[in-house]
């Protein structure tokens, strides 16, 4: 069993690889480069997603890292400033009771120095009124007339001297 191969067979062989070398040459190559460029920069692509994730995730480690730096910063400036207003609160309560104690025995010794003085303008008051009387008695002789006149004088000088 022989092939008959005749002529047009072999002119058609001939031509299949003749436009498969042509396409090779001028189809598949830029084809296949241009695949393998596009297949490279979506590597690359995904190369430097890579690489900015990794960057984004290490300054998203960094910031939480600063914000629980900053809320424990925070945190301690409000204790502090906390211990610091209550050591000027408990300061300034204990001024104002010493402030209050002074001012209080202040008070007691103005009020014992005003009853005092009382006392002593009182006194007076009573010696000239006893002295005044003893002057009206000595002065004249009693009798219910002149007593009575004599008191009215008394009252009269009292309220004058008022």
């Amino acid at each position: 069993m022989l092939l008959n191969i005749n002529a047009n067979v072999i002119w058609t062989v001939v031509d299949l690889l003749i436009l498969f070398l042509l396409m090779k040459k001028f189809l598949f190559g830029p084809v296949t480069a241009m695949l393998d460029q596009r297949a490279a920069a979506i590597n690359a692509d995904l190369d430097d997603a890579k690489a900015q994730k990794q960057a984004a995730d290490v300054l998203l480690a960094d910031h939480e890292r600063q914000i629980g730096e900053a809320r424990a910063e925070a945190g301690r400036i409000v204790a502090d400033a906390k211990r610091r207003a209550e050591a000027a609160y408990e300061q300034k309560l204990a001024q104002a009771q010493e402030e209050i104690q002074r001012m209080q025995q202040q008070a007691a010794r103005q009020i014992e120095a005003d009853r005092r003085a009382m006392l002593a303008q009182t006194r007076r008051e009573i010696a000239r009124l006893s002295l005044l009387a003893a002057s009206k008695v000595a002065q004249q002789r009693m009798d219910a007339d002149n007593e009575f006149a004599l008191v009215d004088d008394f009252l009269s000088e009292m309220e004058d001297a008022s």
